[in-house]
């Protein structure tokens, strides 16, 4: 029997960059399976990583590096676990919201797991923003994967994040700092995946066209996972996923926009860098890059003694 090719999609990039209904979306079409946000699975990579590493530390005397066991079957085989837990899961959860039918017989909404019975649902979709911090883990699993870049305005960001309830111009501007730096390290680790991995892998997706065209986006998605087109991945887009209560612009007084201005600034030049560049071919300097940023979020850290 032919191996299973394991071929999830992988939403990155920052939070409210429209990776909650892009993630709906593509989990309308017949092949892919809609997952929840996955933290459990980069927590899973991290301590397999930790895992191999107290499997090889003493060469020939360890049970993996005795026999040159690579990290990247290893990580391989595990990515084969985690497809298998994540099979199980989407049956369960069809099993919960739908029954015995397992499927959405009657009445289907514009967000639905499995929409009919023959619906293949061979992949999956991740739309969980950590991932972005574990780009080469997840790479190194699966091989096979597809890394979606979702690129958002980083102010729109900000503010979506921000927390309305915190009244006065410091507690906004703290908030919206706060909302800055967080688009930045995340589209930053994104940006670094585009020059890692390469237009074969990655795709920049603009939140503007996911608003104002998304039929012509979700062509551009299908065409590059190799899937055929889906209509039913437009029903997600006639309704919100996440209703934002963020700041509005017209809501911070004149200090907190002049800070704001002063904050964005960074944020703004690798937002116009990006966007006046593409995703081209591979670079392996990149690719070592991610693999260190990767390596120094575990230092120090076992699972055992």
């Amino acid at each position: 029997m032919p191996q299973k090719k394991i071929k999830p999609v992988f939403i990155i990039g920052s939070p409210r960059s429209g990776t909650s209904v892009l993630t709906w979306a593509i989990g309308q079409h017949p092949n892919i399976k809609q997952t929840p946000e996955t933290v459990w699975i980069v927590s899973l990579l991290s301590g397999a990583f930790l895992s191999y590493v107290k499997g090889s530390e003493r060469g020939r005397f360890s049970h993996l590096s005795n026999v040159d066991y690579s990290l990247s079957r290893f990580f391989e085989r595990v990515g084969e676990s985690i497809d298998t837990v994540v099979d199980d899961a989407f049956s369960e959860r069809c099993k919960l919201l739908y029954g015995e039918t397992g499927y959405a017989s009657r009445n289907p909404k514009n967000y639905e797991i499995k929409r009919s019975q023959d619906e293949p649902k061979s992949r999956w979709v991740d739309g969980t923003p950590l991932n972005t911090h574990y780009i080469w883990a997840l790479s190194i699993a699966f091989p096979e994967a597809k890394f979606l870049h979702t690129l958002r305005d980083p102010l729109d960001v900000a503010l979506s994040l921000a927390n309305f309830d915190r009244v006065g111009g410091d507690a906004v501007s703290l908030e919206l700092e706060k909302g800055l730096e967080e688009w930045m390290v995340h589209t930053r680790r994104a940006r670094l995946a585009e020059r890692a991995l390469g237009s074969g892998k990655v795709l920049r997706v603009n939140y503007s066209q996911i608003e104002s065209e998304p039929g012509k986006i979700m062509r551009q998605i299908y065409d590059f996972l190799g899937e055929e087109h889906a209509p039913d991945s437009l029903l997600p887009f006639n309704e919100r996923v996440n209703s934002s209560r963020g700041v509005k612009k017209d809501h911070l007084s004149p200090w907190a926009r002049l800070k704001t201005r002063l904050l964005l600034r960074p944020a703004r030049d690798l937002y116009n860098e990006i966007q006046n560049s593409y995703v081209g071919m591979h670079e392996n300097i990149a690719l070592e890059e991610m693999k260190k940023h990767f390596e120094e979020n575990l230092r120090g850290k076992s699972l055992i003694g």
